[in-house]
């Protein structure tokens, strides 16, 4: 494992363990469990935040910007933990996953883009496999995750 990939693995390990307490020290109103699903035949990251209380819990899926999981992760965990709080069972798609990217700069944006709508639009339809009582799947979308989220 390279310095750079354990650097990330400890951090993203250290996020995820603050998610199982509330900032009280009580347990948090929420789960978090990653999971995923194939996209072209590459496998893409989804942590599913589920909220404790009972109730329907409609789906939302939560796409980062073109800082990736990189940059936008932190604060799209924290819409992910804020929806799931709210009572929404919350996906946080990794879709960079599909093209092994980390950020997406400008040169790039355009040539990449088809597969990252791919990979939402196979996310969506992953979800309706999960949940096909829902009949609707909520999305947002920070700035290229939006963009993403457009069909």
């Amino acid at each position: 494992m390279t310095p750079l990939r354990f650097l990330l693995f400890v951090l993203v390990l250290a996020g995820t363990s603050a998610c199982a307490t509330a900032p009280d020290g009580n347990p948090a109103a929420f789960t978090v469990a990653r999971r995923s699903f194939a996209s072209s035949g590459v496998r893409i990251l989804v942590d599913v935040y589920t909220p404790r209380a009972a109730g329907p819990h409609r789906p939302v899926l939560v796409l980062h910007g073109a800082g990736g999981m990189l940059f936008d992760g932190p604060e799209m965990t924290r819409v992910g933990e804020q929806l799931a709080t709210a009572g929404f069972e919350c996906y946080q798609v990794h879709y960079f996953d599909r093209t092994h990217t980390w950020f997406a700069r400008q040169a790039v944006l355009l040539k990449l883009f088809p597969a990252w709508r791919a990979t939402v639009q196979d996310a969506v339809n992953w979800v309706h496999r999960r949940r096909p009582e829902a009949p609707k799947i909520g999305i947002f979308g920070y700035s290229l995750g939006a963009f993403a989220a457009i069909e």
